[in-house]
């Protein structure tokens, strides 16, 4: 049996390291679309969207671009600051408004999930930002 723990240890070990590194993975050189805040869906006629890469973070805020970095551990996700171009936009009626939370509930994430083609992005405050996988 102690012959045997060392080995029992490392596998242990590294199980832990892929599944880390799978779930990363998952959100690496994927492309998402927002289909929903707190469970609302964005304002009609708004492009939201969120890419991944080993290079960070980049999409469209509603308005303006936005990009940063991120970092995966685990089932934690959390994006370094974010930076934007600052166009304004008066229509669709209340872009600018959804811009600036989806940007601020980015800002907060905390977790995330993949499942079924869907992501969803957790903050601490329990808001949610959930995104289909684009095609």
């Amino acid at each position: 049996m102690k012959n045997r723990l060392p080995i029992l240890v490392a596998l242990v070990v590294l199980s832990l390291f892929v599944s880390a590194c799978s779930a990363g993975a998952k959100l690496n050189g994927n492309a998402w679309e927002l289909t929903a805040i707190n469970g609302s869906a964005p304002i009609s006629g708004t492009n939201v969207s969120l890419s991944f890469d080993e290079d960070g973070v980049a999409g469209s805020a509603g308005c303006n671009r936005y990009f940063g970095s991120y970092e995966v551990d685990g089932k934690k996700l959390s994006f370094g600051p974010l930076g934007s171009t600052r166009m304004a936009c008066s229509e669709p009626e209340g872009v600018m408004e959804q811009e600036m939370r989806f940007l601020t509930l980015l800002g907060a994430a905390e977790g995330y999930k993949v499942k079924n083609g869907v992501l969803t992005i957790t903050t601490a405050a329990g808001d949610t930002l959930t995104f289909a996988a684009e095609k």
